[in-house]
C-alpha cells in the first residue's frame, strides 16, 4: 500500500513539474503566433534574419542589439552626422525593429525582439496609428487575444497603455485618444553561463 502511494506521489510530482515547464512555453508560442498572424508590421516578432535580410535595411549597431529600418531613410552614420531613428519617428511615419543577437554579438545572427511603429500602414490586432479610440476600445481589442492591462502612464495629453501576456509587452501611445505609436517587445532568455 505504501509503495503504491509513493508511486502515485512520484508520478503526480513528475507530471506537475512537466506541466509547469511545458504550459508557459505553449502560452509564449501562442502569444507570438497571435501577434504574427493577426497584426502586420513588415517583419514578424522573433523572425530570425538571414544573411541576405541584413542587406535590405539600414543598421544602427549596438552591443548585441541592433536597430534596423528602411533603406530609403538616411544611414545612421553618414560622415560626421548621426541619423536618430527614434527622433525621426516622433514626427514621421516609420517602423523599426530591434534585432537581438545576444549572446552572439559578432556575426549576422539575430532575431526580432522589438517592433516599434508610428506608421498607419501597419496594424496591431486591427488597431492602427491615427485611430481614434478609448481605453475601453483598446482593452476590448487586446483582451480578445488574452492581453491584460498592466499599467497606464498618464502624462497629460500623452497616455501610454501597457498590456502584457506571457513574455510579450505591448505599449500603445495615445494623444487625445488618438493612437500615435505601437511598441511590441518580448523578453528573451539568455544562455546560461554567459553573462554581460
Amino acid at each position: 500500500m505504501k509503495k503504491r502511494i509513493l508511486i502515485i506521489v512520484i508520478i503526480t510530482a513528475a507530471l506537475s513539474i512537466a506541466g509547469l515547464m511545458i504550459i508557459p512555453k505553449m502560452i509564449e508560442k501562442d502569444t507570438v503566433n497571435d501577434i504574427n498572424r493577426y497584426s502586420e508590421f513588415g517583419i514578424e516578432l522573433l523572425y530570425q534574419l538571414s544573411d541576405e535580410d541584413w542587406d535590405n535595411y539600414n543598421v544602427s549597431p549596438g552591443f548585441g542589439m541592433d536597430i534596423i529600418y528602411d533603406k530609403a531613410l538616411p544611414r545612421p552614420f553618414e560622415g560626421d552626422s548621426f541619423f536618430d531613428i527614434h527622433e525621426y519617428s516622433e514626427t514621421n511615419p516609420v517602423v523599426f525593429y530591434d534585432i537581438t543577437s545576444y549572446p552572439n554579438i559578432i556575426g549576422d545572427y539575430g532575431y526580432v525582439t522589438r517592433i516599434e511603429t508610428t506608421d498607419p500602414d501597419h496594424h496591431l490586432f486591427g488597431l492602427k496609428v491615427n485611430d481614434q479610440v478609448s481605453e475601453d476600445e483598446i482593452s476590448e481589442a487586446l483582451n480578445e487575444y488574452h492581453y491584460g492591462l498592466d499599467e497606464v502612464y498618464d502624462h497629460g495629453d500623452l497616455v501610454i497603455y501597457e498590456y502584457k501576456r506571457s513574455k510579450v509587452t505591448i505599449d500603445i501611445y495615445t494623444e487625445n485618444d488618438v493612437i500615435t505609436r505601437f511598441r511590441i517587445r518580448i523578453k528573451v532568455r539568455s544562455i546560461p553561463g554567459i553573462v554581460f
